[in-house]
């Protein structure tokens, strides 16, 4: 059985697949709204769509340059603007750097 990845949502058209399946989850729940349902989803698709357009413009200028995350959490987002991240402070981040990892970090971004 696999496991669900919360950082699946940062695609954005992953994020797009969640807000349809979502809508036809409370259609089936509650048939009476679901043309409430529908609008309310069209509504967060324009705006995601909006969202990545604007975003890929501005993210255009840097996809070649590499930079460092918190966590290594943003794997979806890296490969939907095409961004490339050197390194990430932790894999998790309830665990803090210990002195090596920060050292290699220092490293990276020399």
């Amino acid at each position: 059985m696999s496991r669900f990845d919360p950082h699946v949502w940062l695609d954005s058209v992953n994020a797009k697949s969640l807000v349809h399946l979502i809508e036809e989850t409370l259609v089936k729940a509650d048939p009476e709204h679901a043309s409430t349902y529908e609008v309310n989803a069209h509504k967060v698709i324009d705006k995601l769509d909006s969202l990545v357009a604007k975003l890929s413009d501005e993210l255009e200028p840097i996809h070649e340059k590499g930079f460092i995350v918190n966590h290594d959490a943003y794997q979806y987002f890296e490969q939907r603007f095409d961004l490339a991240a050197i390194s990430s402070i932790t894999v998790s981040p309830e665990v803090m750097p210990g002195s090596q990892s920060v050292g290699e970090l220092r490293k990276k971004i020399s």
